[in-house]
């Protein structure tokens, strides 16, 4: 009987270790998934960013960095001033894309869909590139006019022949586009780069 008496607290003290053990594999692999997400391993729109970067002829590191940026994936996510879903698209941004590839949105609220605000995200990125393209410094154009806005772009073009990211003159930006291309190098070196052969 007495051997029997401490041999039950070693039993139990051994599952309890092992229970110990699994709830801590348990909540080491949330951590690393919730830290994996958050620091951009999220590939569940991969397929979506390469497919519009290919037709707007861009870098698809590119893309999936402004995503990063703007929304963490959040195809949900609403901006302080009405930006929508995962590139954070303006209102601005949706009626020109609309207007100019003469496709009718019905409203913001279709912003939320995954596919079209990649492809207006992306398209809308990939005009600013084009429409800096003469210019030394056409993508961090391109990236002040996706966050800032084209009058931000072009008064930031008219100042510089060649400038660098400290000579943003907003904080915010300059912030952003540093972001942005931090999160570039990490996706190019996951992964080779789709070529950017595409129609804008």
């Amino acid at each position: 009987m007495n051997i029997q008496r401490h041999d039950i607290p070693g039993r139990w003290s051994w599952r309890w270790w092992l229970a110990s053990f699994a709830l801590l594999l348990v909540a080491g692999a949330g951590v690393w998934l919730q830290q994996r997400n958050s620091a951009g391993g999220d590939d569940r729109y991969d397929s979506l960013i390469e497919a519009a970067a290919i037709r707007h002829g861009i870098d698809p590191t590119l893309v999936k960095a402004v995503i990063r940026q703007e929304s963490a994936f959040d195809a949900d996510a609403v901006g302080a001033a009405g930006e929508i879903g995962l590139m954070q698209i303006t209102a601005g941004a949706w009626s020109d894309y609309a207007r100019i590839r003469k496709r009718p949105i019905s409203g913001p609220g279709v912003m939320h869909d995954p596919a079209l605000n990649i492809e207006v995200g992306t398209w809308y990125l990939a005009r600013g590139l084009r429409q800096w393209a003469s210019h030394p410094d056409a993508e961090l154009l391109a990236l002040i006019h996706y966050n800032a806005g084209p009058s931000r772009a072009r008064d930031m073009a008219h100042k510089h022949v060649k400038f660098v990211i400290d000579d943003i003159s907003i904080h915010s930006t300059r912030g952003y586009i540093r972001q942005v291309l931090r999160y570039r190098v990490e996706y190019k070196n996951e992964r080779p780069v789709v070529p950017a052969n595409g129609e804008a």
